[in-house]
């Protein structure tokens, strides 16, 4: 299975298929929320509503239960819509909601300073929601290349945040010992954001593919029409929080014991082997795709499938959860959802121009490599030929993504890749294909889609 051309697949039988109708029923006390949040709105987005609820039941559980695995509850999630679309009234209504609730201390709803103001945040209170406007400009000013250390720190404490349910988070250490900050046990922090596909595409790179936080983010697209808008009279107001919600809360507060440790929610036979069932597929196409690099994409898919199975559970029993069937079928479809969308939005709007750029890059050095000034390997560039490891390093990328980029140089006839035996070890040579001389170049040993052969260069060890 191939995950970049088949992720869009709507066969029934395909892995990536979703249930539009499960996805927008979801269950127990989620439900509700999610119905009250579209009531409430102007412009209804019924998909974005979901994740207000998913949130909201997140952090209200947030260290009372923990999945099989220890994990707690917590969510990076981001709605993308146009501007106009809807996308504000959701983040509005989790701050309604949490504040109807007495639970104001729950919300991060202004403009985040640095990283060191996100720990003294969840030191004050270790359940936390970051309601995030416009996240794709946030993600650009974090990540830019003259952002400040202040910004920069943002960008890493919110990922160890994800990962830290399960432990510890230890504080910042200062010089002056006055200012250090204390560590905080099994914090859930969680994110809710909105942005437009525009301003998402312009903060995302290749390296936060690499360095994990893309698979931690859940993105839920909205659908590219402005839904119809509904008008209010005049000075109306909007309905009280759902009753079912207040009803769902004070069962789960009754419901806290004195240990201060969360209990651990269990899955039934069915749902075990339905989560068992959909780790092992996606185990099988990472494995199958690491070719692409986009395999991180899924790495903690089921993870996340955990993590809001046991949300499921909880708000359909807030006192004694037990994960079901319809549970995990509930999470698996959200998440896969999810996942889908970040390798559409990934592929199309990151991964084709950085692959491109990147290509045009090492086709710009293999097309200069006679210009090239430096001692070693003077030999084999003179003939046009770049030796693999200098190639690497005057591309700056990494071996493993160079290695890609290449190999899709080669399969569509714009590189040859050699290989030369210096002092007998066998090392690699490319060359652009409209630059070899057949004269300079032994061709008996070619075999394979990639061309390989053994350069005869008369070899000098450098001085």
């Amino acid at each position: 299975m191939d995950i970049i051309t088949n992720f869009k697949s709507t066969n029934k039988n395909s892995f990536w298929y979703t249930s539009k109708k499960q996805l927008l029923n979801p269950p127990g006390v989620l439900g509700d929320i999610s119905e009250w949040v579209n009531k409430t709105a102007v412009a209804p987005q019924p998909k974005l509503s979901n994740n207000a609820a998913l949130v909201v039941v997140a952090a209200l559980i947030g260290q009372l239960y923990q999945t099989e695995q220890g994990s707690s509850p917590n969510l990076f999630l981001v709605d993308i819509a146009r501007t106009g679309a809807g996308k504000e009234h959701p983040r509005r209504a989790v701050m309604t909601l949490l504040f109807e609730l007495g639970l104001p201390e729950l919300i991060c709803g202004g403009e985040i300073s640095s990283g060191q103001a996100i720990i003294a945040n969840v030191q004050e209170c270790a359940v936390k929601i970051y309601v995030i406007d416009e996240f794709g400009q946030c993600l650009q000013r974090w990540t830019a290349r003259n952002a400040s250390p202040h910004q920069r720190l943002i960008y890493q404490t919110f990922l160890r945040l994800h990962s830290s349910s399960q432990t510890t988070l230890e504080g910042s250490v200062y010089a002056d010992s006055s200012k250090n900050q204390s560590s905080v046990s099994r914090p859930c922090v969680n994110i809710y954001g909105s942005t437009t596909g525009t301003e998402l595409a312009r903060a995302l790179s290749a390296a936060d593919l690499e360095n994990g936080f893309l698979n931690r983010l859940l993105l839920t697209q909205a659908p590219q029409e402005i839904p119809e808008r509904k008008r209010r009279k005049e000075n109306a107001l909007i309905p009280g929080i759902p009753k079912a919600l207040t009803e769902w809360y004070e069962r789960l507060r009754r419901s806290i014991t004195d240990s201060g440790e969360p209990t651990t929610v269990k899955c039934d036979e069915n749902a075990h082997e339905l989560l068992q069932n959909f780790l092992t597929d996606t185990t099988r196409i990472q494995n199958a795709e690491s070719e692409h690099g986009l395999e991180n994409l899924i790495v903690r898919a089921p993870e996340h499938c955990e993590r809001i199975a046991l949300i499921c559970a909880a708000s359909r029993n807030a006192s004694n959860p037990s994960i079901d069937i319809e549970d995990a079928s509930y999470a698996i479809n959200f998440v896969k959802g999810s996942v889908k969308t970040m390798l559409e939005f990934y592929k199309e709007n990151v991964f084709e121009s950085n692959h491109q750029r990147n290509m045009q890059r090492i086709f710009t050095i293999l097309s200069k490599t006679k210009e090239y000034k430096e001692k070693k390997h003077a030999d084999i560039r003179s003939n046009g030929y770049m030796p693999e490891e200098l190639l690497i390093k005057k591309t700056g990328l990494l071996k493993d993504v160079f290695l890609r980029h290449i190999d899709t140089m080669i399969a569509s006839g714009q590189v040859k890749k050699y290989t030369y035996k210096p002092d007998g070890l066998e090392k690699s040579t490319y060359i652009l294909t409209d630059n070899i001389d057949d004269e300079k170049v032994d061709f008996s040993n070619m075999s394979g889609p990639v061309a390989s052969a053994v350069v005869q260069f008369p070899l000098k060890k450098p001085k």
